[in-house]
């Protein structure tokens, strides 16, 4: 009995435990209204009695004055929302300035995510000044938010108008906050005029607007940096799917990134920013490495790289668009002191006043920049790509440089005091004053398996080593190399299948695991191809013989061929069940479809001609002719001499001249059978046989003599 009693009791504490915690978990709705009936009429009331989980709705209207500014969610776990989440609808208005500073909210008691805000505008807020650093120096920050070891979450929010020293939007500490879209515009400060995130801040910003915020209180320190975002300290938010457009500062109007602080950046647009110095749409500073994938960089200007400036850093930048960015130096990018990885990116229309309309590599920069299209940018020097200033070591691998300008040196590429490499590139229809193509001074230039053609004045000004290349002019026609018009499509990069460069690179290149072309095929089908593009048909199969007329020999009619290797490749999308037809005539020859092909010689000597159609439906260059040529090679006469002469001394003579020899040859193949006529009115010269058989090289001699007695 005490057993049962016993299980009973435990049974019944469980299941009020159980209801308990989901009775927690539930949470109350709570109301708020200035100016009507509601809970509470001010939104840091309704917080005071607030429980974790419970929900604080807000009624529409503007929201001014205590208790509705300077909120602090106290570290609990509850949601404040306007009740139409419409952000328009429920403004908090801090009405802060210098002389009395008000900011919207703050989160400074360890809230996680499910501290959440969300449906709000926040403007007119100016940041409370906070002893952030710890050493009494007090700081203006968060404009509308701060936080500050915390991870809150803010959604669906507007705020707009707000200033600060540091942050005048939003300003993180040690916090690792969600902020999903809201729009963050107008907003003011020294560093981050749209968000600051300071020492070890990672917070998550996705689809949001950060517009028209700026950058450039004159204050002591770090230079006003960061217009749109501030990330210093190795603070490496996750940003995605953003538009970060007319924002500007002294230094990344749009994004400014400081000591080893480096952002993911991904799908996002950073447009018509503007910096002073260094950065238009980005500034990366002292180790500070982003990851910058699938973005639009365009419109942005600066002084020095006005779509992206790197001071002695390493970031990557794949798969973006970096366009109609301006700048004295580094139009699209400009690197100085760094190492960037740019990789799969279109940079076009850019422009600079000095060198590197597309990109500018300066002291000792070291960029790695692999299949990208560098094409329509302009500059004083190296319209498409300017190195210079530092003896760097630069790898440029599987891009098409196309249709770039320099006013001086370099429409292409602009080298000095550098060595470069390229590998599988395309330089086409470049132009400059001098060097359309390359231009290189004191520098080491190695082109590898590239294209560089219809270049303006010329194609490479200053010297350079090439190998397995098609260079217009060029006359080391060693090591591969060729010279001849690589017949574009009419992009003018592209390949067509009657381009001379067409499996024409270097024959042992190893392709890295799924490398790829200029347009993401596979990089070598078959045969390397010269120049960025790998030839591909796109939607249906396509044939390619790679070699076209065959020739056999066979020395005698019952002797074997060599075989010989027909090699059918498909450069196309679609799978080919090829096959070959021989026209009856041609029963001589011999093909097997998985091998290759033979002779079977039953036939006579002479020369025979044959020609295969390979085929295939899904083939658009189907089908394909390759002609087979036989020459069966039969017995060869050769005989000593063609004239003898023979005298005797009267017709009386009892004397006949000496016998003379008659050597008969064959040097040719199978058996040389043969026989000597001889005519009716010579019967004065004897032959001692008139008729034998000579083998291969093998000697026949037939003595000749006179008969004295006729």
């Amino acid at each position: 009995m005490r057993r049962r009693v016993n299980s009973a009791t435990l049974m019944i504490k469980s299941v009020l435990l159980v209801m308990i915690v989901h009775g927690t978990a539930s949470g109350k709705t709570i109301y708020v209204d200035d100016d009507g009936p509601a809970d509470f009429n001010n939104i840091q009331a309704a917080i005071n009695n607030a429980n974790n989980g419970d929900i604080i709705e807000v009624q529409p209207g503007t929201y001014t004055g205590a208790g509705n500014r300077d909120i602090d969610f106290k570290g609990k776990a509850i949601t404040v929302r306007g009740v139409t989440g419409d952000a328009n609808d429920c403004v908090i208005d801090c009405q802060g300035d210098v002389n009395e500073p008000h900011r919207g909210f703050k989160f400074v008691s360890g809230e996680d995510a499910n501290s959440v805000l969300e449906g709000f505008t926040i403007t007119n807020g100016y940041g409370p000044e906070e002893d952030i650093y710890g050493n009494g120096n007090l700081r203006s920050v968060g404009g509308s938010v701060y936080c500050k070891d915390s991870r809150y979450t803010i959604n669906n929010c507007t705020l707009r108008d707000n200033s600060a020293d540091i942050g005048g939007g939003i300003y993180n500490r040690y916090s690792s906050p969600t902020i999903s879209n809201c729009t963050i515009k107008g907003n003011s400060a020294c560093w981050g005029g749209g968000i600051s995130n300071d020492w070890f801040s990672n917070p998550i910003i996705n689809h949001c607007v950060i517009i028209n915020n700026s950058a450039f209180y004159s204050g002591a320190g770090t230079p006003p940096s960061g217009g749109g975002i501030f990330n210093k300290g190795r603070s490496s938010p996750i940003i995605s799917n953003c538009t970060v457009s007319n924002n500007s500062a002294r230094l990344g109007g749009g994004i400014g990134n400081y000591y080893n602080s480096s952002p993911s950046i991904s799908n996002c647009t950073l447009s018509n920013n503007s910096a002073i110095d260094y950065g238009g749409g980005i500034y990366d500073y002292s180790s500070s490495n982003p990851s910058i994938n699938n973005c639009a960089i365009n419109n942005n200007s600066a002084n020095a790289g006005g779509g992206i400036s790197n001071y002695d850093s390493e970031p990557s930048i794949e798969r973006c668009t970096i366009s109609n960015n301006s700048a004295s130096y580094g139009g699209g990018i400009h690197n100085d002191g760094s190492a960037p990885t740019i990789n799969w990116c279109i940079i076009s229309g850019n422009s600079a006043e000095g060198g590197g309309g597309g990109v500018a590599n300066l002291f000792y920069s070291r960029a790695f920049i692999k299949e990208c299209t560098i094409n329509g940018n302009s500059a004083n020097n190296g319209g498409g790509i300017c190195n210079s200033l530092g003896f760097q070591q630069l790898e440029i691998r599987g891009s098409v440089i196309v249709d770039n300008s320099a006013v001086n040196n370099g429409g292409g590429i602009y080298n000095n005091d550098v060595e470069v490499l390229l590998t599988n590139c395309t330089i086409a229809n470049n132009s400059a004053g001098w060097g359309g193509g390359l231009y290189n001074n004191g520098s080491e230039q190695v082109i590898f398996g590239s294209i560089v053609w219809w270049n303006q004045p010329s194609q490479i000004h200053g010297s350079a080593s090439a190998a397995y290349s098609d260079i217009q002019g060029w006359g080391d026609l060693y090591f591969g190399n060729i010279s001849v018009d690589p017949e574009f499509a009419s992009d003018g990069y592209h390949l067509t299948i009657l381009s001379p460069c067409f499996d024409a690179g270097y024959p042992d290149y190893i392709a890295e695991p799924n490398e790829t072309d200029i347009d993401g095929d596979p990089r070598v089908v078959g045969r390397i191809d010269m120049g960025a593009d790998e030839f591909f048909v796109h939607g249906s199969g396509a044939l390619f013989i790679t070699t076209k007329y065959y020739e056999f020999q066979a020395f005698g009619i019952d002797s074997n061929t060599t075989p010989q290797s027909l090699c059918i490749s498909n450069y196309g999308e679609l799978e080919l069940n090829w096959q070959i037809q021989i026209p009856d005539d041609c029963d001589w020859l011999s093909v097997s479809a998985l091998s290759g092909q033979t002779a079977s010689l039953e036939t006579s000597e002479g020369t025979f001609s044959c020609q295969l159609n390979v085929s295939d439906p899904n083939a658009e260059n189907s089908p394909q002719v390759v002609t087979v040529n036989l020459d069966v090679l039969g017995p060869v006469l050769v005989i000593s001499d063609l004239v003898f002469n023979f005298t005797m001394a009267g017709i009386d003579s009892n004397t006949a001249p000496a016998s003379q020899v008659l050597t008969i040859q064959n040097t040719g193949y199978d058996i040389l059978a043969w026989h000597i006529e001889m005519p009716n009115d010579c019967d004065w010269l004897k032959a001692s046989h008139l008729a034998g058989q000579a083998g291969h090289m093998e000697t026949d001699e037939v003595i000749l003599s006179i008969d004295q007695h006729l």
